[in-house]
């Protein structure tokens, strides 16, 4: 009997100790997803925060121009050539739009001039 008896403790023992790493592995699950949705709202806040960082920027640049260039000269520097390269690439658009844009004015005053013929 003593033999059952022991059998029976192991027996006990190892379900008691696969229930307990069930729960475990339970609790480290939540504990992973409840982490994975705090990252998120802080990413979240970090991209929220950068963009008022950035609308402060850009107001500081426009109101004080000499106050920004004092104490951020480089960086004031790099943001007035990407302007300045901005504005070259949207009137480098302007001039692809214009023929096309030319060709359809034409086409239309073309309608127009056969439709008052007819």
């Amino acid at each position: 009997m003593a033999f059952f008896d022991k059998l029976k403790e192991v027996g006990e023992t190892v379900a008691e100790k696969a229930k307990d790493a069930g729960s475990s592995a339970v609790e480290k699950s939540k504990d992973a997803v409840e982490i994975q949705k705090l990252k998120s709202q802080i990413s979240k806040s970090e991209t929220e925060m950068n963009g008022i960082f950035a609308e402060v920027g850009k107001a500081l640049m426009e109101k004080y121009p000499d106050v920004a260039k004092q104490y951020f000269g480089d960086k004031v520097e790099a943001v007035s050539g990407l302007m300045e390269k901005i504005e070259g690439l949207k009137a480098s658009i302007a001039n692809v739009k214009a023929p096309a844009e030319a060709v359809e004015v034409v086409k239309e005053a073309a309608e127009e001039i056969k439709d008052t013929a007819e």
